[in-house]
């Protein structure tokens, strides 16, 4: 699963849950604000040095969806956004001694990957961002407001 997969299926339920009785375009308005939202949870990971993959991040973020009961929301990727940062910063302990559990699990995956590259060298290993700093990057990416363009230029009276 990867962090596209993680933003679909989280996109779904929250059509399913606060968009199912608007009109369509509506959720379309608000898609990039809602995809930043699901991001936030990557990005306050990465902001504590977290690592988490996708099917995690789905898994938690699927679970506080369902869990709010609240429907009547003025503006919903602004509550959604809000919902998904209280829930880990509750949560900060138990997601810290998972993230150790994980770190242990790499440290042992990326010393196998040395030890083959030492008998085979002829193989290269790839380091790759974790699906956490991928949100993260998506979340910073999304934050930043886009950049006013300049008024086209007129075209001139002929003469």
């Amino acid at each position: 699963m990867t962090p596209a997969d993680t933003i679909n299926r989280c996109l779904s339920v929250i059509r399913e849950k606060w968009y199912l009785d608007k009109h369509e375009r509506i959720f379309y308005r608000d898609k990039r604000m809602l995809t930043k939202a699901i991001c936030r949870y990557g990005y306050a990971c990465a902001e504590r040095g977290w690592n988490f993959d996708s099917m995690f991040i789905t898994k938690a973020i699927i679970s506080v969806l369902v869990r709010i009961e609240q429907e009547d929301v003025e503006y919903v990727p602004v509550f959604i956004e809000s919902v998904i940062d209280q829930h880990v910063r509750q949560r900060a302990e138990e997601l810290n001694a998972q993230a150790k559990r994980d770190r242990y699990n790499q440290d042992l995956a990326k010393a196998k990957g040395r030890i083959q590259a030492a008998i085979l060298p002829d193989t290269v290993v790839l380091i790759e961002k974790s699906d956490t700093e991928v949100m993260a990057a998506l979340y910073r990416q999304l934050n930043q407001r886009k950049p006013k363009g300049k008024a086209p230029v007129k075209q001139m009276a002929l003469l």
